[in-house]
């Protein structure tokens, strides 16, 4: 990815793509077509980004899905307290 993070939590998220290694950042006041260019040739020359973008990816798929986020909303509706996990359990 290339990122240029403008306002919000785009910073802080555009810091934590690129020290995961999956992206490079380009910040607001520094957007020229030949910084865009240079950022874009590295993403794309360097084989590590591909990889750690498909690992990313596979993590990201092994999380619960959505029928799991619907479970712990409807237990905290109900019994109207959290889930608290043990330290060191799974998520739940």
């Amino acid at each position: 990815m290339v990122v240029v993070p403008i306002a919000g939590d785009q910073p802080y998220s555009a810091e934590r793509c690129a020290d995961l290694g999956v992206a490079q950042v380009i910040p607001p006041d520094a957007r020229t077509a030949s910084q865009f260019r240079e950022a874009a040739r590295m993403v794309l020359d360097d084989p590590g980004y591909r990889a750690r973008s498909a690992e990313m990816a596979r993590d990201m798929a092994a999380l619960p899905g959505l029928d799991r986020a619907v479970a712990l909303l409807e237990g905290l509706a109900a019994d109207r307290k959290p889930v608290v996990a043990e330290p060191g359990a799974p998520a739940a």
